[in-house]
């Protein structure tokens, strides 16, 4: 007689070649965030012959899929499906087809993940003692809002007593999975600051009011706020990553807008520098004559990790081998993630896979969000796993 650990090598085997399939599909054919009509639909053609019942949201673009009764606690776990306004430079024989979009971030490997485990599962144990629920997350990239919110309303996370999801992690080595107690990953809020000052002539400086100028000393004077007025064991980014101001090289700018991304850990240092962005960024440019104004919009919040299912995986790690090693992961990430709204709701575990060859040095191997990042398609092999052992286990 097969044992469920036999019965569920056996259909990952057999099942593993269409969740290739099927992610390459979705890498080919990527949908943007709010378009992911057409990643749902594969999904469905997918799971076509599976016992489980499914959910969708009005405009179609997310999906819930449900496996076992409805009554008790479940466990779930989250994929999402969007991908990026890029255009891709891998060379894939799957390549994107659509020039505006490409999956730079492994989403269409989250996808797969999800949808293979789901099918291994429901053959595996078509009605399961403790109901299971997979969500497939539209708009992870849609910050600040973000697609989780929409499975949330939906009431995606009734009855669910532990979350599981997971990230391709180019830092992480093929076959290595990561996850801590607590945080894991940073809140990422958003702010524009407008500089307003007056024109002239650029050969008469002293007839206006250099809004470029003012916003140089802004930048620099905001990123005193870190090294000076935060508690330097306290992690926190503040990048300005565009500027835009000026008609003309020999005309002073009169207004200047300058937009950037703050992450932080702490609900405290998040409070702060929301307050204090705003009123130096004001004082510095009202000392040099200039107006300013500030729009700060959070984001995403925090990712904290459950202590107790953490420190349970944890304790586990030892039967994930040989396929998996499992290890603490050594520090938090300030890179954001939607998933955090769903963590903040019910118990959550979220998890980094590894995915960069061993023989890749970082160094030399592209990051997320590249136009030629390109995972080591076993990885999705190893999701499956992981999933497959958080549900069995």
């Amino acid at each position: 007689m097969y044992s469920v650990a036999d019965k569920m090598e056996r259909t990952l085997r057999e099942v593993l070649p269409e969740a290739i399939a099927l992610r390459r599909a979705i890498h080919r054919n990527p949908d943007l965030s709010g378009e992911e009509t057409s990643t749902v639909e594969k999904v469905l053609a997918f799971l076509q012959d599976s016992p489980l019942s499914f959910r969708r949201t009005e405009r179609g673009n997310a999906l819930v899929a449900n496996l076992g009764g409805d009554d008790g606690e479940r466990l779930a776990f989250r994929g999402d499906m969007d991908a990026l306004p890029l255009r891709e430079e891998t060379g894939l024989p799957y390549a994107s087809e659509d020039l505006r979009a490409m999956h730079a971030c492994g989403h269409d490997f989250h996808t797969a993940i999800l949808a293979g485990t789901a099918k291994i599962l429901s053959q595996i144990c078509p009605d399961p003692c403790r109901p299971l629920r997979f969500l497939f997350q539209p708009s992870e990239e849609d910050s600040p809002r973000g697609g989780s919110r929409t499975l949330i309303e939906m009431g995606a996370l009734e009855k669910v007593s532990a979350l599981y999801g997971l990230h391709l992690w180019p830092e992480l080595c093929l076959g290595e999975v990561a996850t801590k107690r607590g945080p894991l990953m940073a809140a990422s809020d958003r702010l524009t600051v407008r500089i307003d000052g007056v024109g002239s002539h650029a050969a008469s400086p002293h007839r206006g009011i250099d809004a470029l100028t003012a916003s140089a000393y802004v930048a620099t004077a905001v990123q005193s706020l870190l090294s000076r007025r935060i508690d330097p064991f306290e992690p926190v980014v503040l990048t300005f990553g565009r500027i835009e101001g000026g008609d003309r090289y020999n005309v002073l700018a009169h207004s200047v807008s300058m937009e950037g991304t703050c992450r932080t850990f702490s609900p405290d240092v998040r409070d702060f520098m929301e307050r204090e962005i705003s009123g130096l960024s004001c004082s510095v440019a009202q000392g040099m004559g200039a107006r300013c104004s500030v729009e700060y919009e959070r984001g995403y919040p925090a990712l904290m990790n459950d202590s107790e299912l953490a420190e349970s995986f944890l304790r586990d790690r030892e039967r994930l081998l040989p396929h998996l090693k499992a290890i603490d992961a050594e520090r938090p990430s300030m890179i954001a993630e939607d998933f955090s709204f769903m963590a903040a709701q019910v118990p959550s575990l979220f998890f980094w896979l590894g995915c960069r060859p061993a023989e890749r040095p970082l160094a030399s191997f592209p990051s997320l969000h590249s136009s030629r990042f390109v995972p080591d398609e076993a990885v999705l092999e190893k999701g499956l796993r992981l999933f497959c052992f958080l549900a069995l286990r």
